[in-house]
């Protein structure tokens, strides 16, 4: 058996990391649903009015906590749907060209790909995360949680532009390649006739 081509490489590592990282989000994901149930429907109403220090409740420390360990997992999923979307975008780029795709092409149907899945998936892991934080006070701050999520959310939106902007950009520099190389098609055609 010979070489392997540039476009049975990037089909044979796709497939071999979504069979590795699939299963990574499940548990991953699992874990994070149930921190967040005992965070919020457990641990929370248990420690509600009890207090540690003057403006300071078990209730806050437990979001906190909570959160955080939201915070990990939530990496921890991100760098598997990172590796996921690669692959997807890896095989769209070896399937979607007539002869297989150049490292150029996978790039870019990896960065389109990863841009509209980390824009989908950060969305849905922000809400998430951040149901967290809404009733956090501490001190005199009453709305410090909803303050801290607005801020979130104004940058979160900013972040889902430019992925979207990106996944763009990436999409069209192929089309773009596509549509110089059908017309150079046409034109050679043309001329021959």
């Amino acid at each position: 058996m010979g070489e392997l081509t540039e476009s049975e490489r990037v089909e044979i590592e796709s497939k071999r990391e979504i069979i590795d990282s699939v299963p990574k989000v499940i548990v991953y994901g699992g874990i994070s649903v149930m921190v967040w149930i005992f965070t919020m429907l457990v641990y929370i109403p248990l420690g509600g009015s009890l207090m540690l220090a003057e403006g300071l409740s078990v209730a806050n420390i437990i979001m906190i906590v909570g959160f955080v360990a939201l915070v990990f997992f939530t990496y921890k999923i991100l760098r598997e749907i990172r590796d996921i979307a690669n692959a997807i975008g890896g095989l769209i780029a070896v399937k979607s060209g007539a002869s297989g795709a150049s490292k150029e092409e996978v790039e870019h149907m990896q960065t389109a790909v990863r841009g509209v899945v980390y824009a989908i998936v950060g969305t849905i892991m922000f809400v998430f995360l951040t149901s967290v934080l809404r009733g956090l006070n501490i001190g005199g701050y009453t709305n410090l949680g909803q303050m801290i999520v607005g801020i979130g959310l104004v940058v979160m939106f900013i972040w889902v532009i430019f992925l979207l902007y990106r996944s763009g950009m990436a999409v069209s520099k192929e089309l773009e390649k596509s549509a110089h190389e059908k017309a150079a098609k046409m034109l050679e055609e043309a001329a021959k006739d």
